[in-house]
């Protein structure tokens, strides 16, 4: 991947994190967004304003799988989301704590979208308790990839 390339139109990360962090946010943030922004060509597809990305938020699950998994219940969930979203805000917006993500034009933040999938998938039927079932995976994609457009398009960020 290089950013530098007039014709490259950037680099888009879809990241998430959450059950093997037992949704712990400051462990998923930490080991998934602060490693990934810290690589070398993120942070110059960043600089030139070529970088998007897209944190996909913590999933309900099923009530089932809450007996087995009691980290992963629906209070645990909205927490994370909410807390991963108070991490990129504190981080990336304005006046952010991580000084070498900043673009040219302002903070990396400009550039992110946050996926919050609490309310879809509240409801969604599962084949076992957390995996979606294809069409509720089908319209993920779908959302995603036009948050992706929109992005490129507008050049700012979008909490979804």
């Amino acid at each position: 991947m290089n950013c530098e390339k007039r014709k490259n139109r950037g680099l888009l990360l879809i990241l998430q994190g959450g059950l093997h962090f037992k949704t712990n946010a400051s462990a998923a943030f930490d080991k998934v967004v602060l490693e990934t922004m810290s690589h070398p060509i993120v942070r110059k597809c960043a600089s030139l304003n070529k970088l998007y990305v897209i944190w996909n938020g913590y999933s309900a699950h099923s009530p089932q799988s809450t007996q087995k998994y009691p980290h992963q219940n629906y209070t645990n969930a909205l927490r994370f989301n909410s807390n991963m979203e108070e991490l990129f805000q504190f981080s990336y917006g304005q006046g952010g704590n991580v000084p070498h993500q900043q673009s040219q034009t302002g903070s990396v933040m400009q550039m992110m979208g946050m996926m919050n999938w609490m309310n879809f998938t509240q409801a969604a039927q599962t084949s076992d308790g957390m995996h979606y079932l294809s069409q509720v995976n089908y319209f993920k994609a779908q959302y995603t990839l036009y948050l992706a457009e929109l992005m490129k398009k507008e050049r700012r960020i979008f909490h979804y």
